[in-house]
């Protein structure tokens, strides 16, 4: 941790604000680009760090896990340390945010090696809101808009709510209690994935079970990426709903950022990579 470096949190709005972060999504049939972010997801590729199909390799946007010293020693999150072996994270800025509202950043392709311990408290949803939000500019938006009113299954609620941050709610759909939103301010876009909010149901051993971690082909990207985690989204942009509520608006939007927390932080990652990438069934299924 203490090999990391502490800046503002003016630079998030910087960052977020800029180019990179603003990429336009064409509006013909090909591939679109997205900006990703994920709070406290979990690894998901085997055979190194998942890589964004064009440019650079590095996915726009900022990868933020939660840490917080405790006793004198660093602890992080522990969601995204649970399947470490063998899997890896997609490749794009990380920030861990502290309990001070400091942040320590590290550039695409520059992630240090940590070996934290870790702490189930902080991979609380409302926790990251706060530290993300203290950060102003466009980041706050896209936490008290996309990742605050994620969870919440009354879209009556979430309308309401996103209201009162001059968002309008474009689309909603809900799968076996995996939700997904899509919330429209002018032509900019928030997309939004969740999966269910008690950890029980997909952390922790439960992802060699009801979660098969089974490496698979995906969307044809050259890393293999864990199972599980791609069922759960194919289960949700499959659907009917999803496609007439959720699909049909997204090509009103120039500009897509895509939120997911936790097991919805994979897939968001997942459905990035995949609409960048043209050729696949998963592709016709969610491209826009």
């Amino acid at each position: 941790m203490p090999s990391l470096l502490a800046v503002a949190g003016v630079v998030l709005s910087l960052v977020a604000d800029d180019a990179r972060a603003a990429r336009s999504v064409k509006r013909s049939g090909n591939a679109r680009n997205t900006t990703l972010y994920t709070i406290g997801a979990p690894r998901l590729s085997k055979d190194g760090d998942l890589q964004y199909p064009s440019g650079d390799g590095c996915f726009a946007g900022i990868r933020f896990v939660n840490v917080e010293k405790k006793r004198g020693s660093w602890k992080a999150d522990d969601v995204p340390e649970l399947n470490r072996l063998g899997f890896h994270n997609p490749q794009m800025q990380f920030v861990e945010l502290d309990q001070d509202n400091t942040q320590h950043v590290s550039a695409c392709g520059q992630e240090p090696y940590t070996n934290e311990p870790t702490y189930d408290g902080l991979h609380d949803r409302d926790d990251y809101v706060r530290r993300i939000s203290a950060s102003g500019g466009y980041l706050r938006e896209m936490a008290m808009v996309g990742l605050a009113n994620s969870y919440e299954l009354d879209k009556t609620v979430v309308s309401t709510n996103v209201q009162r941050e001059g968002w309008t709610l474009a689309g909603s759909w809900v799968v076996d209690d995996k939700v997904s939103r899509l919330m429209k301010k002018d032509d900019k876009c928030i997309l939004s994935f969740e999966a269910p909010d008690t950890r029980e149901d997909w952390t922790g051993y439960d992802w060699r079970g009801d979660f098969n971690a089974e490496p698979v082909s995906f969307c044809g990207l050259p890393q293999k990426v864990h199972r599980g985690f791609s069922d759960a989204l194919m289960s949700m942009v499959y659907d009917y709903g999803w496609q007439s509520f959720i699909r049909s608006n997204l090509n009103t939007c120039s500009e897509v950022s895509v939120v997911g927390h936790s097991l919805g932080g994979a897939m968001a990652t997942l459905f990035s990579a995949c609409v960048a990438k043209s050729g696949s069934s998963e592709f016709n299924l969610m491209h826009f």
